[in-house]
């Protein structure tokens, strides 16, 4: 990659809160997020996914300061050609520490926003 870029994500029903017209993301140099949680690839990993589930370590993952969520949700990381594809596995830790652990062996504890909460 040559430099930042800026560009709209494509529509996906994971990134659904990225599909407003005004949204913008910059890509990040795909070193710094690891393989993609889908194919493993290392190039074009632009991507970050927040799940509704609880993180494989605690304190690692998403959160939220409007509702009070600790930083525990699950993250995975996508390339840009699996970004419209569910992935298949999550990050342990931080993505750039590279870890990875499928998906299917998270517990199924939903961890989301406190939608009572405006946000």
């Amino acid at each position: 990659m040559s430099g930042p870029a800026e560009h709209f994500w494509p529509p996906h029903p994971i990134l659904a809160w990225a599909e407003a017209p005004d949204y913008k993301q910059v890509m990040i140099d795909h070193e710094t997020l690891g393989p993609c949680c889908n194919c493993g690839s290392q190039e074009h990993v632009h991507n970050i996914v927040m799940l509704p589930r609880l993180a494989p370590v605690p304190g690692k993952g998403w959160g939220c300061a409007v509702c009070g969520l600790a930083m525990d949700g699950a993250v995975a990381v996508l390339c840009d050609r699996c970004v419209g594809d569910e992935p298949s596995a999550v990050c342990v830790g931080y993505p750039s520490a590279g870890q990875r652990m499928p998906i299917a062996e998270l517990p199924e504890t939903v961890f989301d926003h406190n939608h009572a909460i405006r946000h």
